[in-house]
């Protein structure tokens, strides 16, 4: 028992879950919080926002926690977003997730700061750009400090490895093995994707995450009759042309350099 309790003390963070580990992150957000009412959070799907604010930034505020992704939450926003986003009493800040969801939040998020300009007040996230391509009225300017968050980098996958300095004396002390280093980097950073060991699991889990960018996400963002099938052959031929250039890829997709 002694023996397993000291591996796990050693060990505490790789024990962890892929995305509850220590994030870079974490300590942007808390800084900028001392500046700006509201704090915008931004990213892709499945690199880690949700855990990022519910799970290692809100435990180290005195917060609370609602996602547009219950139904329930949504429903009270939508039938009174005013209401929604007022700070309940002990509770210094708001998250709100997936706020893009219920456009008229960003209104009384505005509609609060105005009245009350306190740092900190408002941590929100989403998918997409807060911007007038979601649909977006407001868009907090000169209310919101934007942070992007983007798949976890080598050393946050490894739960800090590389926190220390490792040139000393003009040397260079590697700390992990080239052939793993390849291995680990051809895997990208999305916590739940980089993580799988299985070659046909990691294979699959890339073709869902960006089949749903492409016919889902992108959609959000493009103007019109959005193609996604061509979104994925345009990645997809980027991907393994060596020389990626423009005419080369749309001679591969078949289709007019111009679209």
């Amino acid at each position: 028992c002694v023996l397993i309790i000291a591996f796990i003390r050693n060990n505490r963070y790789t024990l962890k879950m892929p995305h509850q580990r220590k994030r870079i992150y974490e300590d942007i957000i808390i800084k900028r919080m001392k500046l700006w009412p509201v704090i915008g959070v931004m990213g892709p799907r499945q690199v880690g926002k949700s855990t990022l604010l519910r799970d290692l930034v809100g435990p180290k505020i005195n917060s609370r926690y609602v996602t547009m992704d219950s139904k329930t939450d949504r429903k009270r926003a939508e039938n009174s977003p005013e209401a929604f986003t007022e700070i309940e009493k002990g509770c210094k800040t708001l998250i709100i997730d997936e706020i893009q969801k219920v456009n008229d939040l960003f209104d009384s998020i505005k509609l609060h700061v105005d009245r009350k300009r306190i740092p900190g007040r408002y941590i929100i996230s989403g998918s997409t750009e807060f911007s007038k391509y979601t649909g977006i009225r407001e868009s907090l300017t000169g209310r919101i400090g934007t942070i992007h968050i983007y798949p976890m980098t080598f050393s946050e996958t490894h739960s800090g490895l590389f926190s220390q300095y490792f040139l000393k004396r003009t040397k260079v002390s590697a700390k992990i093995p080239l052939a793993e280093f390849d291995r680990k980097i051809g895997k990208g950073g999305m916590p739940g994707i980089c993580f799988l060991r299985s070659t046909d699991e990691f294979n699959q889990a890339v073709k869902t995450w960006l089949e749903t960018s492409c016919y889902r996400d992108l959609q959000e963002v493009g103007s019109g009759d959005f193609d996604g099938a061509l979104a994925l052959e345009i990645i997809s031929a980027i991907a393994t042309e060596e020389d990626p250039v423009l005419p080369k890829i749309a001679k591969k997709v078949r289709s007019d350099s111009r679209v």
